[in-house]
Formats: structure tokens, C-alpha cells, sequence
């Protein structure tokens, strides 16, 4: 049988959408660990807000490097 064009689309879409919230988990989680506290709000709603991928990539690249909050504020900023 043949799968509609629609059909795979919608399924990229889904799967898209599911590695996205897991890099968003992986990012929330490495930071409560690398900085042992609760996430401040205004950086966890940032991450939350993103459906960038490479940018979530990016940010939890960092956590091997990075060593306060401020720094990693400064690194959500860059593009």
C-alpha cells in the first residue's frame, strides 16, 4: 500500500515535536543537576518556548562547560 504524502508529513511533524520535548527534558534536567537547584522560571520558560533544535543541542553541549547561571543566559542569547 502506498503512504500518502500528507501522512508522512504529519509523522515527521510527530516526531519532530517528540525530539523536541526530549532535548528540552535533557537540557531542564542536566542544568538542575550541573547547578544542584530548581531551574530559575525565566530560563525554563525559554526552554520550554523553543522548538529550535540546534539551539537545544547547543545548550546542553554547554552544561559540560559552563558554570553559573549567567553564563548560560548569555549562551541562550547568542544565535
Amino acid at each position: 500500500m502506498r503512504e500518502s504524502q500528507l501522512s508522512k508529513t504529519i509523522e515527521a511533524e510527530g516526531e519532530h515535536k517528540g525530539e523536541v520535548k526530549r532535548s528540552r527534558a535533557y537540557v531542564l534536567e542536566g542544568l538542575r543537576l550541573k547547578f544542584g537547584s530548581p531551574v530559575p522560571e525565566p530560563i525554563r520558560l525559554a526552554i520550554e518556548g523553543t522548538n529550535d533544535l540546534a539551539a537545544l543541542d547547543r545548550w546542553f553541549q554547554a552544561l559540560f562547560t559552563l558554570n553559573s547561571w549567567a553564563e548560560f543566559e548569555a549562551l541562550m542569547k547568542q544565535k
